[in-house]
Order: C-alpha cells, then structure tokens, then sequence
C-alpha cells in the first residue's frame, strides 16, 4: 500500500504536519524533523529517524512541513495566522496568473500542492477553504478569517482559534468543514480571490444549523474596511457606521442561510473583513402525561337462601393511558351478608396495566332475608375513586306448624285434633316431615294423609312433598283420652338440617268420679261380750282418682271398739272412731278398713260407716247391724 507513490506523498505530508505540531509543543527537535522533510527512496517505505522507535512515527495529518531555521523558529499563536486578505489591486498593476503579492500564500502550498492527490488543479472549481472547533470561550464573537487560494473564491468559517501555524509548517484546510459558533451553528464566507478598485465586490455568508435542535435569535455582523462602501444584499443589511447587521429567523436542524453582500472596494490592497454572529439555542422536551381509568362492573346473583354462599364478581378493566398502580378495593355489606373479615373488608392490588383486566371474587355468606348490598370502591394513583353497587335478594324458606287441640277431656272421650303447616318465607322448602308426639294419657286412634303411628316413640309422622313459599297444608288425627291428668301434645315440622318449627298444647283430662264402699258383718251373730268384726272395703270405679278419702265409723249405745285396723291412723272420740284422712286412691284401686268391737248388752248393735272425699260433694253412708244374744 505504501508503495504507491500518491498514498506515500500524503503520509509523508501527514507526517511533516504533526512533526510540527510537535516541534511547536517541544515533543520533537528540529534536528528530529530535518529526515522528515527529505523524500524517501523512490518507491521505498518510509522509515523513521534513527533513534526514533517505530511505534513514535506521526501519524499523517493534512500539514505540509518544511525544516525549520533560526528565522522561523516556533512562536506563540497568533489570531492573525491565517488572516491572508482579498488583495485589491490597481487594475493597471494586477493581471491575471500574475505571481501572489507578499503575505499571501506561495502555490502550491493551500489547495494546489503537488504532492497532494486531495487538492484541486488550476482551472478546477472553487473549493471551500475553511477550519473548525470548538467555540471560543473567551470571545464568543470570533473573527473569521480570510484565507484565499489563489485562482479560487475565498471560503472562511469561525466560531473557534485558528489551526496552530507555524513559519514552517502551512495547513491546508479540509474541503466542505468550517467553524461551529455554537454546538452544530457554522458560518462561511465566501468570496472571490480578488477585484480592482472601484469595483463591486459579492460575496456570501453561509450560516448553517447541523445540530439536532433549533437556534434561534441570530445575529450576524460584518465589519467592513475603511474606505468600503455597501451597495446592497440580500437580506438588505442594517448599516451601522462601518458595521453591517442582520438578524435572522431561527434556523431548524440541518437548515442553512445565504447572506449576500455587494460592496465597493475603494482603497488599495488588502480588503480585510470581520464577521461575528451571536444565537440562542433552544430546544424542549415531550413527555407523555397518563392517566389510569379504572372502570368497575359489580356482579352477583339475583337471589340466594339464607345459609348459602353468596359470591359478587368484581370485574376491574384500566381503560386509560397509564398503569394504574396502588389500587386499593374496600367492599361494605349490609347486615344480612357476612365475611371473615366482617363487613368491611379491604385489600390491595399492586399495578394494573393499560388494557389490562382482573376479575375478583368475594365470597360472602347470606345470614338474613331481604335485599342485600355489597358497596365497592376502588381507588388508584391517579385514577381517583370509583364506586359500585350490587343488590342480591336473600330468600328464606320457613315452617310453621299449629295444632288445635281441646284444653280439657274426660278420660274415655274421643279426641279430634287437628294441624297446619305453613310456609310463610320467601322461598320453597324442601320435603317435609311432620310428627306429633302423643303423651302417656292419649291414646292413638286414626290419622288422615297416610299418617302412620310408631308406637315405640309414640309419634303419629306424616312425610309431605315441598311447601311453596306462601303454602300451607293441613293435617288430622284422632285421639282418646285414656288416663287424666295434665298431658302435653307436642306437634313438629322439620324440613332439610336447618328448618324445624315446634309447638306444644296442653290438655286436662279429668276423670269421673265413682267412690263406692261396703260395710260388712263378718261374724253375722254374736253372744254378748263376744267380738263381732265390721270391715269397711273402699273401691274407687270412677275414672279418676280419689283424694283426701275421709271415714268414720259410728258405734250404737252398748258397743266399745276392742281393735281397730286400717291403711292409716285413727283415733276413738266417745264411741266413734276417726281414721286420718287417705291421701290418695287412684282407678280401680281399693282399700280395706276392720273395726272389732263389743257388746254389753243382747239385741241389735249397729255400725254407721261416713265415707268423703275432695271429688264427691256429697258423703256416702252406710250401715250394718249385727244382732248379740244373751247366753
């Protein structure tokens, strides 16, 4: 590659350039340049310095070196290093192709080099000569330069320092590139090579934009040379002494402005201009602003039992343009629902995305008939709250049962009772069953509707198909009233595990009275002083018991008791003799009372019995003689 003899000449240029530039820094000696500037071996690779490694040769750089001498030894930078002016000449001293004025660069050192294969040829178009940097922080409004080619028009651009320049080494200014005056803003100056006096010079400032961002707010002044006159332009120029000023409207990234200027040139020799331009940039932001929608749908069945779990579908869509983050649920149930938590319950969800859908479910249980609610509220950052409401009627099944029994009977009386079953809730029960429990005192005799008697449990039990809400039925059985007392009938429906109703009658069975007693002379006759024996047999035939049985037995005049038997105490009160009253003789039973006695005289002696009790108003009286003799 390094053989071709194009490619040798701009690295060994390259080359020569960066040598100088560190000669200038103090990197490299001058005596370390001299090899730089001799030509190689035709054909031949370039080799370092001796004493020079290889890994320390410049790397090529657009300069053109010379070696340096006592008379041009490195300087500090001057501004000035590149301003070469227009040269203005006297029309009868300047031809055309004539040699360049002193200060102005030799040919073939900018744009014309012969060893450069990037330059352009005599006759060729112009070619931009320009630099760029970084802008200067001190100056903000920097001079531009004029450098000119000879033969071609002048391009110039500012915003930073000139290239370094040394008396030995010459850049030459890439083509196409020119100054930034702010980051991405350049301005170029173009201009042609020379005029005569007198005449009208045109030439061009370029301002570009090749920034992403918009500049606004420019501001271009052009300081024109003494003795200059402007003719015009366009945009016109606002003229300020020897100053000409434009402003212009803001330049969009990637756009770019002509100014054109005419001048006259009146005044011999360098025609010298300076340029400042002053902006604003400025640019913006876009951020998307969002917003979460939450939309929410409450759901739940129209109806439900008492007892049964009652769910409500939460359905929560984010229809807006954000995602909705902390959203927090809060659901409050009326009185009749129940959850673990209670009736309130709260939960959190973390993010819901756009477009995004959750269903949830809350599961309650219902505990009381009537129309139930569940109130939701759902709130998000940045959504607010939304609230929601659903209803749920909670039906109820319910069983009533009512007897109709007598309050009171006679033992032996045959009993019609009857029954009702109702359904007075809101919903229809399952299958039911319905018994009535008969007491001791109650005997079963027949029963409508398939009832059948167990008379081991003593229940008369009926199976019935499901009662309708508001439905009801009835029932009867037959009954007798077999043993007196107070008896309690006890009536009960049931349906499913959970409905039951009960109720309990009371009845008074009351018995007949019928206390009968016999007074009896066991011995029939009897000689005086001898024991002659009554016994008193008490027999209760009624159909109730006998209570409080009081007797007494009265003797005729001659007659004394010798012994006296019986179920309780007694006592002899002159010739009569008291029993204690008997607490109690129940149906059929009987009791026996034996009195002995005798007699001090012959003839008839008689016992009067006086038999009471609480159930007979009126006592019983009865008496038996026995007839004593004399031996």
């Amino acid at each position: 590659m390094l053989g071709n003899r194009g490619n040798w000449r701009a690295l060994k240029w390259g080359l020569a350039v960066l040598a100088g530039l560190l000669v200038r820094t103090g990197q490299l000696s001058a005596q370390q340049m001299m090899p730089l500037a001799q030509p190689a071996p035709s054909g031949g690779p370039y080799l370092p310095p001796t004493g020079m490694p290889v890994e320390s040769v410049p790397i090529p750089t657009r300069f053109q070196a010379v070696p340096p001498t006592a008379s041009n030894a490195p300087r500090p930078l001057r501004p000035t290093d590149l301003n070469t002016p227009i040269a203005v000449s006297n029309p009868g001293t300047s031809q055309p192709g004539s040699a360049p004025r002193p200060g102005t660069l030799p040919n073939g050192m900018l744009g014309n080099s012969p060893h450069s294969n990037l330059g352009s040829t005599p006759g060729s178009n112009p070619r931009p000569t320009t630099a760029s940097g970084m802008p200067n922080s001190a100056n903000p409004n920097l001079v531009i330069p004029k450098t000119p080619a000879p033969g071609n028009p002048i391009r110039q651009a500012s915003g930073v320092s000139p290239l370094p320049q040394f008396p030995t080494a010459v850049p030459e200014t890439p083509r196409g590139s020119n100054l930034g005056i702010s980051p991405g803003l350049s301005i170029e100056t173009v201009a042609p090579e020379s005029i005569g006096v007198g005449q009208s010079l045109k030439y061009e400032i370029v301002v570009r934009n090749s920034s992403n961002v918009s500049v606004d707010a420019i501001r271009v002044e052009e300081q024109l040379p003494t003795g200059s006159k402007y003719l015009g332009g366009e945009p016109l120029a606002e003229i300020n002494g020897d100053k000409l000023q434009w402003q212009l409207a803001s330049l969009e990234p990637g756009a770019q402005r002509r100014i054109q200027v005419e001048v006259q040139a009146n005044v011999e020799g360098d025609f010298k201009t300076r340029t400042t331009i002053t902006s604003s940039a400025q640019t913006g932001m876009r951020t998307k602003v969002t917003r979460p929608k939450l939309d929410v749908v409450l759901t739940a069945a129209k109806n439900a039992t008492v007892g049964d779990t009652v769910p409500f579908q939460l359905t929560l869509t984010n229809s807006g343009s954000g995602a909705a983050t902390q959203i927090h649920l809060r659901a409050k149930l009326s009185d009749g629902l129940m959850h673990p938590q209670g009736q309130l319950i709260e939960a959190d969800m973390a993010q819901l995305a756009v477009g995004e859908t959750k269903t949830v479910s809350l599961k309650t249980q219902a505990m009381k008939a009537g129309t139930q609610v569940c109130e939701l509220t759902v709130s998000a950052d940045g959504a607010g709250e939304v609230s929601q409401r659903a209803e749920v009627m909670i039906v109820e099944p319910l069983l009533q049962v009512r007897q109709t029994l007598a309050p009171k009977a006679l033992v032996g009386q045959d009993l019609r009772s009857m029954l009702e079953v109702s359904n007075p809730g809101t919903a229809a029960t399952d299958t039911v069953k319905v018994a009535v429990i008969l007491p001791e005192g109650i005997a079963f005799a027949a029963a409508s509707d398939n009832g059948r008697f167990d008379e081991s449990t003593r229940q008369i039990v009926w199976e019935l198909e499901s009662l309708a809400a508001g439905a009801s039925r009835s029932l009867n059985y037959q009954t007798r009233a077999s043993m007196a007392g107070k008896w309690t009938v006890t009536a009960v429906a049931q349906s499913g595990s959970k409905l039951e109703n009960r109720q309990d009658n009371s009845i008074q069975i009351e018995g007949i009275p019928a206390l009968s007693f016999e007074v009896v002379d066991l011995e029939g006759v009897v000689s005086v002083n001898k024991e002659a024996v009554y016994e008193v047999r008490v027999l209760n035939q009624g159909t109730c018991a006998c209570t409080g049985i009081r007797l007494e037995a009265q003797l005729s005049d001659g007659m004394t008791v010798s012994q006296v038997n019986g179920p309780v105490a007694y006592k002899i009160v002159g010739n009569k003799v008291v029993f204690e009253p008997f607490a109690k003789l129940g149906t059929k039973a009987d009791t026996v009372y034996r009195i002995r006695v005798r007699s001090s005289k012959p003839g008839e002696g008689r016992l009067r019995a006086t038999l009471s009790c609480q159930e007979i108003k009126e006592p019983l009286v009865k008496d038996e003689s026995t007839q004593f003799y004399q031996e």
